[in-house]
């Protein structure tokens, strides 16, 4: 065995990204994944479940913050790597700085999705509303900024209204609800404030907005149309229901527009014309590009790792890790 890798995760999604993550990082290392302490309920099981089959201390999770639980980590002498995501990059960038160990970042959820006009615009509505909307989201891949085409901006803003209206909100226990609540109240003001500032400076809601029902966290599902790629909101991660409509004229505008994000999340690009995907991919930076679908982790494709991550890879039949290398 190399050594001991520590993650860094979220509460977004832990029932995928923790067991696969560690799933390929114990052919050589022993595993400390800390989840969040906002949502110990899951970590917890998780903790139970994953462990099952390896052997003692190889796989195990801590459940606390960052500011102490993740900074011992980080600055544990018996650590020899880790992994993070993008939210939590600051917070391990002081705590390693005091260590010698590598911390490879992960992207964040500004992953744009790119819709031309020569595209199906049904089907692309609902590409764009499934990739951004799934997992209400809280996903690191989700396509909260979606550039459309000028020729079919007004339809499309029209169409993402309809299906955004049309989710149903309610107790994520229920069958047929298809978004719950967000983590706790704290993380609902921070999604209502990103909001109110891209109003403020010129966005404009064309649904949503609010918070959903008098008991809970919940967001109703909201589309902001007539967004500029410098605004905040723009730039700035929002992890929640938040869609962002930004107009382009052309692939010059486009990739222009298209760039300002850190961090090179992935990318969605909807198109007929097999040359406009070849063009973003080879003049961007994005992580992972999908092509006629929506941005959402697919296993055992081909991800091309951008310039802040390093090499090109092709996923194991499962997934690929940063932390292996």
């Amino acid at each position: 065995m190399r050594g001991v890798i520590q993650k860094e995760m979220g509460y977004h999604q832990l029932l995928y990204p923790l067991p696969v993550g560690i799933g390929f990082s114990n052919a050589h290392y022993a595993n400390f994944a800390r989840t969040m302490g906002d949502a110990p309920t899951a970590s917890g099981v998780c903790g139970e479940i994953i462990p099952a089959g390896f052997p003692d201390g190889v796989v195990n999770v801590v459940v606390g913050y960052r500011a102490k639980a993740g900074r011992a980590l980080v600055t544990h002498k018996g650590i020899n790597g880790m992994a993070s995501i993008k939210i939590l990059q600051k917070a391990i960038e002081d705590a390693a700085h005091f260590s010698d160990k590598t911390y490879p970042i992960e992207v964040d959820n500004r992953s744009p999705t790119i819709v031309f006009a020569d595209s199906n615009l049904d089907d692309a509505v609902k590409k764009a509303h499934n990739g951004m909307f799934f997992n209400k989201g809280r996903r690191y891949s989700a396509g909260s900024r979606t550039f459309v085409e000028s020729k079919v901006y007004d339809e499309f803003v029209d169409r993402s209204q309809e299906l955004a209206e049309r989710l149903i909100i309610g107790d994520p226990f229920e069958p047929a609800t298809q978004q719950g609540p967000q983590i706790d109240g704290h993380q609902v003001k921070e999604i209502l404030r990103h909001v109110e500032r891209g109003m403020r400076d010129g966005a404009l809601l064309v649904t949503g907005g609010t918070k959903w029902g008098d008991r809970g966290h919940y967001v109703l599902p909201t589309v902001l149309a007539g967004v500029d790629h410098r605004m905040a909101i723009a730039k700035e991660e929002i992890i929640g229901p938040v869609k962002k409509l930004i107009r382009f004229d052309s692939m010059e505008d486009l990739l222009k527009k298209s760039s300002v994000a850190q961090n090179a999340p992935p990318a969605a690009v909807i198109t007929k014309d097999a040359d406009n995907a070849k063009h973003i991919a080879r003049n961007t930076s994005s992580g992972s590009i999908w092509v006629n679908d929506d941005c959402r982790d697919k296993s055992g494709s081909v991800m091309d790792t951008n310039k802040y991550l390093g090499k090109v890879q092709k996923l194991p039949p499962i997934t690929f890790s940063a932390s292996l290398f």
